[in-house]
């Protein structure tokens, strides 16, 4: 009877790893569209770029290389399952809880972090288009660079989601390195006024926000319950049927 549960134990927590390795194919997608783009989506250097965070730059990395680890981990896990190594358990057990509490403190710094874009786009975005858009004279090389790479941002997220500044054209009616003839980007084809980016721009990053926290929600699940079987398949290893 012992011996059944044994295998049913092992049979679980061998599936639970192809679940996981599945979802390490899910990471480095993720990870690959927030890089390169795709259909509606802006690239994440460009929202980086807007936003200046020097974090988000290497966020699209951090995700693949997050799943290319969950991967070797699930193929660990499988390894120590099949073969009832109880060392191999023991050290997959670790790795996950390690990646547990890494995934949980992430989520933690993302809630917080979510709220400070907000507050950025709607204070410090709007001066960055009423002083530095378009800016490729005044200052140092580095601030140059930021208002160009700056610029190019703000240009890509208006030409994709259709909009104009943070609130309006009126965002860059103080700028004095506007003029009228480029804010173009800001008048649709039939001659009106696009409204502003703000509520588009925060229903992208909330999109963004919900394919990385349902994906590392959904990895974290299956590493509990992988944690679970590990523990207690480990302690049936080597006892008798």
């Amino acid at each position: 009877m012992q011996g059944c549960a044994q295998n049913c134990l092992k049979f679980i927590l061998v599936f639970l790893n192809l679940l996981i390795f599945l979802c390490g194919i899910g990471l480095i997608v993720t990870g690959v569209f927030l890089s390169v783009g795709a259909t509606d989506w802006i690239k994440i250097e460009e929202i980086a770029a807007l936003l200046q965070n020097d974090l988000l730059r290497v966020g699209a990395y951090v995700i693949i290389a997050a799943g290319c680890f969950v991967i070797v981990v699930s193929g660990f896990g499988c390894g120590g399952a099949c073969c009832e190594n109880k060392c191999m358990l023991g050290v997959y057990f670790a790795i996950l809880l390690l990646i547990f509490c890494a995934q949980l403190a992430a989520g933690i710094l993302a809630a917080i972090y979510s709220a400070e874009i907000k507050t950025y786009i709607t204070t410090e975005s709007v001066d960055f288009l009423k002083e530095d858009y378009n800016n490729t004279m005044n200052g140092t090389a580095v601030d140059i660079a930021l208002d160009v790479a700056g610029t190019a941002a703000w240009n890509t997220v208006q030409t994709t989601l259709e909009c104009c500044g943070v609130n309006g054209i009126q965002d860059y009616i103080d700028n004095p390195y506007v003029n009228s003839a480029q804010l173009t980007i800001c008048m649709s084809s039939d001659g009106s006024t696009k409204g502003g980016c703000q509520e588009p721009l925060e229903s992208l990053l909330e999109m963004y926000a919900t394919v990385i926290g349902a994906t590392a929600i959904g990895v974290a699940c299956l590493e509990l319950f992988c944690m679970v079987f590990a523990v207690c398949l480990c302690r049936n290893v080597g006892q008798d049927d």
